[in-house]
């Protein structure tokens, strides 16, 4: 549908090969704002896949990735597509599997990227060094960080 806007399939298990697919069918969706697929367990190459989904369609400016058992290997590929999308608004990627390489790899992502307002960790845990981390949001554009 050419005038879908929204997307939400939270709970769907449409698991690694779903996203793929969901993918390749919303590449020509240039009305599509907000994608959700919280709760379907994506995995790493399912959240790939949707990158490259965010790099052909511009019109995503919210993608919400929560519990989706994304690594820190997938957030590395979210931090390399987030260094030149100019479309992305909002990223939830709470409940997920993350370390301090992440947390910080993304920090530093908002330094470079201008347009990205908020980004929801929720469940992740801040230590001692990742307050020298944040002291560089302080250059970003960000609004939220949760």
């Amino acid at each position: 549908n050419a005038h879908l806007e929204r997307l939400d399939l939270t709970n769907n298990r449409i698991e690694e090969k779903g996203a793929r697919s969901y993918a390749t069918a919303l590449a020509n969706v240039t009305k599509i704002v907000d994608v959700e697929l919280d709760d379907n367990r994506i995995g790493n190459a399912g959240t790939a896949a949707l990158l490259e989904l965010c790099e052909k369609n511009s019109a995503i400016q919210i993608l919400r990735l929560q519990n989706n058992g994304i690594t820190d290997d997938g957030i590395l590929g979210i931090v390399e597509t987030l260094k030149s999308n100019t479309s992305l608004k909002r990223l939830y990627l709470a409940f997920n599997t993350l370390s301090n390489a992440s947390y910080e790899g993304m920090i530093r992502t908002l330094m470079i990227n201008r347009t990205l307002e908020f980004v929801e960790f929720a469940d992740y845990r801040l230590e001692t060094t990742d307050l020298c981390s944040l002291r560089l949001l302080n250059d970003c554009n960000l609004l939220k960080l949760s």
